[in-house]
């Protein structure tokens, strides 16, 4: 399978930015003004699932749709504020992007974030032109399920055995397995151990043409055995 045919899907948080202190802090002062059970390993527990999923869990209590929004609105604002001063691409992984755009394959972002986010991400890091598509799994079942993932092979005419997902979370690694997707685990939020992703990464400090190699005959092969079937 040739470079050109693969779609790259990336999650946001904890794989293309390093977000996760900022999350946590941002709700940890939200949060502190009413009953909750947030602590760092609650956090961690559910960083990268949508709010829907999320909140009730931070809080202990499944909180009325207005007080759900409230917080929302109130912790989204927050975050987009200090985006760019508190938040980074993670180191190498401009030259990604470049070398995945260079070789002709398509790009999206398909992230649990609200769209807000994922816009003023994008564009405060100067990285909107490398994607094809931008998807918010807002208003989608949370990961593990896959549907994010679908929608974005949809959005970029893609079908699900022509994708890599780029993932930091095992529910995004679940997810983009129960998609049919191959899977690049990104270590950091998670210690992945083989076996979580098809991939394993601890940085994006190298040349990224090996693993895309690798991405492209894998592929490939189960490409072969369906034909087979």
């Amino acid at each position: 399978m040739a470079n050109n045919t693969i779609t790259v899907i990336w999650d946001l948080d904890g794989t293309l930015l390093d977000t996760y202190e900022w999350h946590f802090q941002t709700w940890n002062q939200v949060l502190s003004k009413r009953e909750n059970q947030f602590n760092r390993t609650v956090f961690e527990r559910f960083f990268g699932s949508t709010n829907e999923n999320s909140v009730k869990h931070f809080l202990g209590y499944d909180p009325d749709p207005a007080e759900f929004e409230h917080l929302v609105r109130t912790k989204e604002a927050l975050f987009c504020e200090g985006l760019t001063q508190h938040t980074r691409l993670f180191p190498g992984v401009l030259a990604w992007l470049e070398f995945i755009s260079s070789s002709g394959m398509k790009q999206a972002i398909a992230s649990s974030a609200q769209m807000e986010n994922i816009n003023r991400s994008v564009d405060g890091f100067g990285i909107r032109h490398f994607f094809t598509s931008l998807i918010s799994g807002a208003d989608l079942p949370s990961k593990p399920a896959p549907d994010v993932f679908l929608e974005a092979a949809r959005q970029c005419s893609s079908a699900p055995a022509q994708c890599v997902v780029m993932e930091d979370s095992y529910h995004g690694l679940q997810a983009a397995r129960a998609a049919g997707m191959l899977s690049v685990g990104k270590r950091g939020t998670f210690n992945l151990q083989p076996g979580d992703a098809d991939f394993i990464l601890d940085d994006y400090l190298h040349d990224p043409r090996d693993l895309f190699q690798r991405v492209a005959s894998l592929l490939a092969q189960r490409r072969q055995i369906q034909s087979l079937i």
